[in-house]
């Protein structure tokens, strides 16, 4: 399931997908900005998932992350810039 929530109006867009993979995640935030007539222009807001993110570099003061090329290339089309959860 993708679930993409806005913070502030507390709309949210669902959609089930047969499988998890990045596919099913890409093709949810194109749903999502259909649905709401755009992209939001501030961060969006993400867990550490490996759609989005390859590692969590441990060790760093701020756990820095490598992202999913592929992930880095469909924020670069749409552009959005995306910030992630703190990992636990």
């Amino acid at each position: 399931m993708f679930v993409f929530w806005l913070a502030h109006s507390g709309k949210a867009i669902h959609r089930v997908y047969p499988t998890q993979g990045q596919e099913a995640f890409l093709e949810g935030h194109i749903e999502a900005f259909t649905a709401i007539g755009g992209i939001p222009t501030r961060h969006i807001r993400y867990d550490n998932l490996t759609s989005a993110v390859a590692s969590v570099l441990h060790g760093t003061t701020d756990r820095r992350r490598t992202e999913n090329q592929r992930w880095i290339l469909f924020r670069s089309h749409f552009g959005f810039d995306a910030s992630t959860a703190s990992p636990v």
